[in-house]
């Protein structure tokens, strides 16, 4: 069918046009002489549902995340796609790669959970280097014994090296990777450590790790989830 309002070619079954919004009433094929008179565009009350009755045709490129036209290709333009990516979804467009997909439609939210997760992971992993550093070098400065009155903890240089590296590690899996299994792993070691702190010293410790662990997970989680939804949307459309 052709809509007679902006020439625009509509499936079977549709009740408006995709491209002006006009209302279809009756069907012309091309080549049939048949016209029809121009009709004004049916205003859209706010809330309705602007969903179409047919697939995406192979002829235009541009559809949303459920498959309906995205007018000017911006999918955020439509509410019930507000929640997924911005850009338009170009049929001839390449696959982005995950890094890719990152840096130019990664949701604001979900970047900063990354961001916050691996910039925290790298400052305490530094910190732990450098108190294994000087408990090394000297022992009597930062090597305390724990007792049960004053309930001090432990530094171990071996312990503190191990940590930093295993942060150090976990961070740059965060930051280059985008690893949940690095997230992960960095979020099971903060547990034991706040656990392991906590029956020393009966005291809330290590919480910044533990913050930083939470945050790298669920960031990358989050962002993968995303990366999955906006790889089927390309091979939909193709």
């Amino acid at each position: 069918m052709i809509c007679s309002s902006c020439g625009t070619e509509v499936a079977e079954g549709v009740s408006f046009c995709p491209m002006c919004g006009a209302k279809i009433e009756a069907a012309q094929r091309p080549g049939s002489g048949l016209k029809l008179a121009p009709m004004a565009a049916e205003p859209t009350k706010p809330g309705t549902d602007t969903s179409y009755g047919s697939a995406p045709t192979p002829g235009n490129s541009m559809y949303g995340y459920n498959g309906n036209p995205v007018m000017m290709g911006n999918i955020a333009s439509s509410t019930a796609n507000s929640a997924y990516s911005s850009i338009s979804m170009d049929a001839d467009e390449p696959l982005m790669d995950l890094e890719e997909y990152y840096r130019k439609d990664c949701a604001p939210k979900t970047k900063q959970f990354v961001q916050t997760g691996y910039v925290i992971l790298y400052i305490v992993g530094v910190l732990n280097l450098i108190l294994a550093g000087v408990a090394f070098s000297n022992s009597d400065l930062l090597m305390w014994k724990s007792t049960g009155s004053e309930g001090m903890l432990y530094i171990d240089p071996t312990w503190s090296l191990i940590g930093g590296a295993v942060l150090l590690i976990g961070a740059i899996g965060v930051h280059k990777l985008k690893s949940r299994a690095f997230a992960g792993g960095v979020l099971v070691y903060a547990i034991i450590m706040f656990i392991r702190n906590f029956m020393i010293t009966h005291r809330i410790s290590g919480w910044l790790l533990l913050l930083a662990g939470i945050y790298a997970f669920y960031g990358t989680w989050v962002l993968h989830k995303d990366y999955e939804k906006y790889k089927a949307m390309k091979t939909m459309i193709r």
